[in-house]
């Protein structure tokens, strides 16, 4: 199953037991956290004042007040949430899309240990030591991408570090040189280098694709599988901001996963900050349970997940979910709640699309419009078929959401306006790199 024996052991004593065990281990664990909080940090003191911190059931948890990134902001460093003085320890950034980044401190063993949940969902994402794994990260100014390489030394693999390149050739050459199996990116970065292949018409065969660091939806999957000749898609759910979430078995579907319950509790609540119920989507809140430095309790992730309490064909008992978004991508129009999945479906199977895209939103004579940008694959286009394409695209999203059709019908919002454009006309997040998803410029 694993690449070795380390993994095997975990799965025999953690990933199989009843879950009625896993939850009392955990209570006992939520326990020792939260008192360690309460007694060595100011801000957690401040926080659980009038609280009663010795919880007898998880139920009571759920009393326990959350806590979210502008918590961690309040102070630069956030050296009001520590412990302890930060001796051997490591301080990262932790951004992405979501704004100012955030600082993180780890001790070297909470390192470590969130190293070996990496390296378990690189190795159940099926990558052994036949493979040769090419990353596309770079480490840099407090970055955590060389946890990424340290994870993967755990699959017995070889590691090809080969970075981001503006030299298509360069990079194609390099990863036919090294004969390179599986590449390990986010999805937005190997786009460029598909649309290099197909436009010089080369060839490059990728086994498998591992991706995270953003959501990779199905639209780009089916165009990197058609320009790269992708077989296998697998992923894994990370955050620097609480350490590695998820993995996915052979049974996930694009977008499920288990999570890592040896090294994360989670609740799935609603806008009322109740849980959900099997089938509903919530937000995922997350307490690791081996931070202690800096600890992470009951922290809002902003991720929309859908609960998946069902037993998973591989007999894991790790609870399962399903990544919805993040929830600043919801787009609220004339009271309806539109997701950028129908955007990404509009333009899937598209020859000429990549399956990237941005939505900006923003006000024209006083009612809100949605201007969609998807990214062209290359592919030479006359103004003609660039306006059929338009049409084509146009008249998907409009079938596959209703609602939104309706209400351009009835003027509650102005008509849709699509335009394809190349990457560099796609805004990005300027820590991360990521394609900013949705742009809400409305006043």
């Amino acid at each position: 199953m694993f690449s070795t024996s380390i993994f095997t052991n975990l799965e025999k004593t953690t990933d199989f037991i009843p879950r009625k065990d896993k939850q009392i281990k955990q209570l006992g664990q939520l326990n020792k956290i939260v008192s360690f909080a309460n007694e060595q940090s100011r801000f957690y003191q401040e926080l659980y004042q009038n609280v009663n911190v010795n919880v007898s059931n998880l139920r009571e948890y759920e009393e326990i007040p959350m806590i979210s990134s502008r918590d961690i902001m309040k102070e630069i460093p956030p050296k009001h949430m520590l412990t302890s003085s930060p001796h051997n320890s490591y301080v990262f950034t932790s951004g992405g899309t979501t704004g100012e980044p955030k600082l993180i401190y780890l001790t070297a063993d909470e390192l470590k240990e969130n190293i070996f949940f990496h390296g378990k969902g690189y190795a159940m994402a099926g990558i052994n030591k036949s493979d040769t794994v090419a990353t596309f990260g770079v480490p840099g100014f407090l970055t955590s991408e060389f946890t990424v390489y340290l994870g993967l030394e755990r699959t017995g693999c070889t590691i090809v570090p080969i970075g981001m390149s503006s030299d298509l050739e360069r990079l194609s050459r390099y990863i036919k040189m090294f004969n390179v199996t599986t590449l390990l990116v986010m999805p937005s970065d190997v786009v460029p280098l598909a649309q290099y292949i197909e436009k010089n018409k080369s060839q490059l065969s990728i086994n498998r694709i591992v991706y995270g660091g953003e959501k990779m939806y199905s639209s780009t999957q089916n165009y990197l599988e058609s320009a790269l000749g992708v077989k296998d898609f697998k992923s894994v759910f990370q955050s620097m901001d609480v350490g590695t979430i998820g993995f996915q078995c052979d049974y996930c579907e694009a977008g499920t996963y288990h999570i890592h319950d040896q090294l994360q509790y989670v609740e799935i609540l609603n806008e009322q900050g109740q849980p959900v119920q099997d089938g509903e989507v919530g937000e995922l809140v997350i307490t690791n349970l081996k931070r202690k430095l800096m600890p992470v309790i009951r922290y809002q992730t902003n991720d929309l997940v859908l609960k998946i309490d069902s037993l998973c064909p591989c007999g894991r008992t790790n609870q399962r979910i399903k990544l919805i978004g993040r929830k600043g991508e919801i787009i609220k129009l004339g009271g309806e709640q539109i997701f950028p999945q129908i955007f990404a479906q509009a333009c899937s199977h598209l020859d000429e699309l990549t399956g990237e895209f941005q939505l900006v939103v923003k006000k024209q004579a006083n009612r809100d419009m949605i201007h969609v940008f998807f990214e062209v694959s290359g592919k030479a286009m006359d103004k003609e078929i660039e306006a059929n394409l338009i049409n084509r695209i146009r008249e998907r999203i409009l079938t596959y959401t209703p609602k939104l059709k309706q209400m351009i019908q009835l003027q509650v919002i102005a008509p849709l306006v699509i335009s394809l454009v190349s990457r560099e006309n796609l805004k990005v997040s300027e820590s991360s790199g990521k394609i900013v998803r949705v742009i809400d410029q409305r006043k």
